[in-house]
C-alpha cells in the first residue's frame, strides 16, 4: 500500500522548514513592531546627518535644563502644542513641520518638564479657543504654541528657519534650537534678559533695525525701548543700545539731575551693564557729551571723516568695505568660534567712521580700563574727509573696551562677570538688515559673539544653526564598518543558525 504523502518524510521536513521560515518571519514582524513603536517612544534614532539637525546639542541643555528643571520642581509643565494630527505632521505634508516636531520629541524625552501634544485645530475648534481669542494672527494647522502657566507664545513654523535674502522661499537652515529656548526662557524663566534701545536722538529704530532686534530676541532678550531724558536705565537691563543717533545726549548742562543722560550711562555701567554704539561719520561732531563720555573708555571717533578701500570692497565706489579679523586681544576672543572655519566669512560695513583707541600703556589699557580693536580696515583703506584722501592705513572699524568694577572693595582678577563694557562701531550699516541677515556675511556673528562676551552667561548664541543645504548622509568609517559587519555577518548566520536547527530535527526524526 502506497505511503500517505502526509505520513512521508518530505512532508514532515517541508512543513517544518515551512513553519520555521514563517515562524522567523512573523518573529522578523513582531521585533519590527516592537522595535519601531518603542523607537518612537523613546527617541531610539541615529542622527548621521551632517550638522546633527536630529540632535539636542549640549550648549542647548545647558541654556535651558536649569529653566526647565525649576519648572518641574514647581510642578509646572512645559507643553508644546502642534496644531494637526502626528501623521500629518510627521508625514512632511508641510516640507519643514518634521524637524520642528522631532526637536519638540527630543525635548520631552529629555526633560521631565516637557510634553509635547497635538491637537487638531480644525477638529478640536474649542481647545484653541484661549490661544485665538489674545493671539496677534491667526491659529493655522502649522501654528506651534508654547505654553507654561498663564505664558504662551504663538509661532510660525518659518520663524524656526533660516531664508537667504535673495530667496526667501526656500530655507537653507534649521535655527530651532534657538527658536525654542528662546521661547522656553521667556515664558519659564522667572528672570527674562533686558536689552534698552534709547530714543528721542533720532536713532533709527524701525525698519532699518528690525534685524538687529530681532537678534536680540532670538537671544532670549526682552527688547524694550528708553527715554533716558525721563527714566532711569532698570535694574534687569544688561545692555543699552544707541544705534545711529543724530542729536546729542544730555549731560551736565541738564535742568535736573533727573535728566542727566550721560549720568544714567555712567551708573549703568558701574553696575556692570554693557553699553553698544554704532555712530554715523555724518551727525559724530554733534554728539558731543556722548563723544565725550566714550573717550573716558578710551574710544574716540574720528567725526567727519570715513573709509573706503578699493582692494577690499564689494562696491565700485569702495564704501562698502569689508573688515579684517584681529589675531589677538580681547577683540579677538569675541569671535574665536568663528577662527576654526576654514575660511572666516566676510563682514561688511559701509561709509565706516574711524576710531582711535585712546589708551597708551600698551596701547590698550589706562588704569582699571582696558580697550582693544575688534575689526580693523586693512591697511589700503584711505581715511576720505570732505572729499579729500586724507591718509592710508589701517583704522579701527569697531572697538571693545572694558573696566574692572570694585566689588566689595576687592577687586576680581579672573571672574568676567566683574567687567563692564563699551563696545563702538563708526558704521551703523553693520547692522542693516541687508548685512546682518544674509548668509554671506560675518556681520550677524560678531553681533552674537559680542552679545555673548558682555551679556548674560547662558546666552543662546551659542546655540548655532544646522545647514542642511546638503542632504547626503554622512558617516565616519567606524560607523560604516559597524554597519557593514552587522549587515554582512547578521543575515548569514541567522540562516546558518535556522539551517543547523533543521539538521538537527532531521537526524533526530
Amino acid at each position: 500500500m502506497k505511503k500517505s504523502f502526509f505520513k512521508s518524510k518530505k512532508f514532515k521536513y517541508g512543513s517544518v522548514a515551512t513553519a520555521i521560515t514563517v515562524l522567523t518571519i512573523v518573529l522578523v514582524m513582531v521585533v519590527n513592531i516592537i522595535f519601531s513603536t518603542f523607537a518612537a517612544r523613546f527617541m531610539w534614532y541615529s542622527d548621521m546627518t551632517n550638522s546633527d539637525i536630529f540632535t539636542l546639542s549640549d550648549a542647548l541643555e545647558d541654556v535651558i535644563g536649569p529653566t526647565l528643571d525649576e519648572v518641574a520642581s514647581s510642578g509646572r509643565e512645559l507643553k508644546i502644542i502642534f496644531c494637526a494630527d502626528p501623521d500629518e505632521i510627521e508625514s512632511g505634508s508641510t516640507e519643514y513641520m518634521p524637524y520642528i516636531y522631532k526637536t519638540a520629541k527630543l525635548l520631552e524625552a529629555k526633560f521631565d518638564a516637557v510634553k509635547v501634544e497635538c491637537h487638531d485645530v480644525i477638529k478640536e475648534y474649542n481647545f484653541f479657543k484661549k490661544y485665538a481669542n489674545t493671539a496677534a494672527s491667526n491659529i493655522y494647522t502649522t501654528s506651534i504654541i508654547l505654553e507654561c502657566g498663564d505664558e504662551f507664545r504663538l509661532m510660525a513654523p518659518e520663524a524656526f528657519f533660516i531664508f537667504d535674502s535673495d530667496d526667501t522661499t526656500k530655507a537653507w537652515a534649521y535655527n530651532g534650537e534657538k527658536k525654542f529656548a528662546a521661547q522656553i526662557l521667556q515664558i519659564a524663566s522667572t528672570e527674562n534678559p533686558l536689552v534698552c534701545f534709547t530714543t528721542e536722538h533720532g536713532e533709527t529704530l524701525a525698519a532699518d533695525a528690525a534685524s538687529l532686534r530681532a537678534l536680540f530676541e532670538d537671544a532670549g532678550f526682552e527688547v524694550r525701548s528708553i527715554d533716558l531724558s525721563k527714566e532711569s536705565v532698570p535694574d534687569d537691563c544688561r545692555i543699552v543700545v544707541i544705534n545711529n543717533p543724530k542729536y546729542d545726549f544730555i549731560g551736565m548742562e541738564a535742568e535736573s539731575e533727573e535728566a542727566n543722560e550721560i549720568a544714567k550711562l555712567d551708573a549703568f555701567l558701574d553696575r556692570l551693564g554693557a553699553l553698544m554704539v554704532f555712530e554715523d561719520y555724518r551727525s559724530a561732531a554733534d554728539l558731543v557729551n556722548l563723544n565725550e563720555f566714550l573717550e573716558e573708555w578710551g574710544i574716540s571717533y574720528d567725526a567727519g571723516a570715513y573709509l573706503i578701500d578699493y582692494e577690499h570692497s564689494t562696491s565700485v565706489d569702495g564704501s562698502t568695505i569689508v573688515a579684517e579679523y584681529e589675531e589677538s586681544g580681547l577683540g579677538a576672543s569675541i569671535y574665536d568660534d568663528m577662527t576654526t572655519l576654514d575660511t572666516m566669512p566676510r563682514t561688511l560695513s559701509k561709509n565706516s567712521m574711524p576710531i582711535d583707541l585712546l589708551f597708551t600703556e600698551k596701547a590698550t589699557e589706562s588704569g582699571t580700563k582696558q580697550v582693544y580693536s575688534v575689526l580693523s580696515s586693512y591697511d589700503t583703506a584711505e581715511c576720505i574727509r570732505g572729499g579729500v584722501t586724507e591718509s592710508t592705513g589701517s583704522r579701527t572699524l569697531m572697538a571693545i573696551s572694558r573696566e574692572k568694577v570694585i566689588v566689595n572693595n576687592e577687586q576680581s582678577l579672573t571672574a568676567d562677570h566683574v567687567y563692564s563694557y563699551v563696545i563702538a562701531c563708526g558704521a551703523p550699516s553693520f547692522v542693516k538688515n541687508d548685512y546682518i541677515t544674509s548668509k554671506s556675511y560675518g556681520n550677524q556673528d560678531i553681533v552674537y559673539s559680542a552679545m555673548r562676551a558682555v551679556g548674560r552667561e547662558n546666552l543662546l548664541a551659542d546655540l548655532a544653526y544646522k545647514e542642511f543645504d546638503d542632504v547626503e548622509l554622512t558617516i565616519t568609517t567606524a560607523q560604516a564598518m559597524r554597519w557593514t559587519v552587522t549587515f554582512t555577518v547578521l543575515p548569514p548566520l541567522v540562516i546558518a543558525v535556522c539551517g543547523v536547527v533543521v539538521r538537527i530535527k532531521r537526524k533526530n526524526s
